[in-house]
């Protein structure tokens, strides 16, 4: 968000799984990037980015057994949507 704004991080339960939300005010996605976001190395940052930051969080979540997805809301902004097992 080049020109500033907020980052929104909402929890939520859901049964046996625990559901993290992080929303931004910024433009939103690419709707040509969302099925890319994951892939490591994509970067749309040229220089400046190396790709490897939604890989990783995206390679962690597998390993503990939950997902990750990235979307836009219908106002533009992207949001993330973590879900994992709750464990007790």
């Amino acid at each position: 968000m080049p020109s500033g704004g907020r980052v929104r991080v909402a929890g939520a339960e859901e049964e046996d799984t625990v559901l993290l939300e992080v929303a931004d005010e910024g433009p939103g996605i690419p709707s040509e990037h969302l099925p890319r976001v994951f892939e490591p190395f994509f970067t749309t940052k040229g220089a400046s980015g190396t790709g490897l930051g939604l890989a990783t969080a995206y390679g962690l979540m597998r390993s503990l057994g939950g997902e990750i997805s990235a979307a836009n809301r219908p106002s533009g902004s992207a949001v993330v949507a973590l879900r994992l097992r709750r464990w007790s």
